[in-house]
């Protein structure tokens, strides 16, 4: 029913996003695709894809092992007119709920022509507005279902230069305090991964459905 695609650039974060799909409780088919154009990236999910549905994962979200064991139980549901599914991601380096991963009803995505990039370069608002336009549905889950992780400051200084020389057409600029959050974290990768262990008591005060589906 779904397949995973991990969209990667050779960052460090890159080995544990692959482990955390492995290490999944259910398991699901796993392709990468490296070193493309963001937007091209994405829409090539779409013509890979041999599934009615796809999660699409950057190679700096870790998810915790019963992610995708959740997510085919929101989707078995068969909401019509859902073209997407949204859950949160933790930032453990801004101590704060930040980020999100989808899963895209592959059908429907190619009704609405695919994914556009706008001026940043980023997907998100453009398909947002396609899907209000066609009347499709993104379903918003509170569940906090993985890590938005965070790599070296050279690393993340490398990977806001490739994107703005390779997607967009102008520089998004992020605020001082979301830098200095990048800049001062020094948790190694293990530590970082060893976090989604604490995903069960967030989404227990947070009240969440992955909290019942976990066995509260």
């Amino acid at each position: 029913m779904m397949e995973a695609f991990v969209i990667t650039n050779g960052r460090s974060t890159f080995n544990y996003s692959i482990r955390s799909l492995e290490e999944q409780d259910k398991k699901i088919k796993i392709t990468v695709i490296r070193d493309m154009k963001w937007v091209d990236a994405v829409n090539e999910c779409i013509k890979l894809c041999e599934s009615p549905y796809f999660v699409r994962v950057d190679d700096d979200m870790f998810l915790h092992p019963l992610c995708i064991s959740y997510m085919h139980e929101m989707i078995s549901k068969k909401k019509k007119k859902i073209c997407a599914y949204s859950y949160r991601l933790w930032e453990d380096w801004q101590n704060k709920i930040a980020g999100r991963v989808k899963v895209y009803n592959k059908s429907l995505v190619k009704r609405m022509g695919g994914f556009t990039a706008n001026k940043f370069g980023k997907i998100d608002k453009n398909f947002s507005a396609v899907a209000h336009k066609r009347k499709f549905r993104i379903r918003k889950d509170s569940s906090i279902v993985g890590i938005h992780a965070c790599g070296s400051w050279a690393e993340q200084q490398r990977y806001r230069e490739i994107w703005a020389t390779e997607n967009a057409t102008v520089r998004l600029i992020r605020p001082k305090k979301y830098l200095r959050s990048q800049k001062k974290y020094k948790k190694e990768l293990d530590t970082q991964y060893s976090i989604l262990r604490k995903l069960k008591k967030k989404n227990k005060q947070m009240k969440t459905n992955f909290y019942a589906f976990m066995g509260g």
